[in-house]
């Protein structure tokens, strides 16, 4: 499998796209970021069998429908699933560092779950609050290590890159940031 590819998938299980237990890594989104879907489906398009489709879901809680935009690679991530699935949920393997080295990498993780947040007006977050402490602070470690990024872990589950890191992370991935997600991008300092 070609690099970029393997690159972008790391980026995606970092971020909002899970493993089946056949290996399949499955991607969606909320339909309002469709170009992004479709981006993700045209950089994997040879490792996937079918093209995105339309889900429709019910949320008895707030009682609105939602929908999005789903599709799954071919079933070529068994041994990923073991190292990001040891005990069936998802996990941050101790060797990140070694998945985490490619600035492609980085920033589909930050398309998938990054952002300015509410009270970050001068750095951004990324969102980890479904990864267990340990997990988080093997990111924070691998962020540090692979580029020179500081980042704080707060209690409700965001790795917040400061202002004085932000212009390091900005270049390594906003080469890589597609247009329709370039607004998570924007800083006032």
């Amino acid at each position: 499998m070609d690099l970029y590819i393997q690159q972008i998938v790391i980026g995606c299980i970092l971020g909002d796209g899970s493993i089946t237990k056949s290996g399949c890594l499955q991607i969606e989104q909320s339909s309002k970021q469709k170009e992004y879907v479709y981006w993700k489906y045209e950089q994997l398009k040879s490792i996937v069998s079918d093209e995105p489709k339309r889900v429709n879901r019910y949320d008895k809680r707030t009682q609105c429908t939602y929908s999005s935009d789903r599709f799954y690679t071919r079933a070529l991530f068994k041994q990923l699933r073991k190292e990001f699935y040891p005990i069936e949920k998802k996990s941050i393997p101790l060797n990140v560092q070694n998945f985490l080295k490619a600035p492609v990498t980085l920033a589909v993780w930050y398309m998938d779950d990054g952002g300015r947040g509410a009270n970050t007006k001068k750095g951004v977050i990324l969102s980890v609050p479904n990864y267990d402490f340990e997990s988080q602070l093997r990111l924070q470690t691998a962020l540090k290590f692979n580029y020179g990024i500081d980042t704080t872990l707060h209690k409700n589950g965001q790795l917040y890159v400061p202002m004085s890191s932000y212009t390091t992370f900005d270049n390594c991935i906003s080469p890589h940031i597609i247009p329709s997600m370039r607004y998570k991008l924007s800083i006032t300092p």
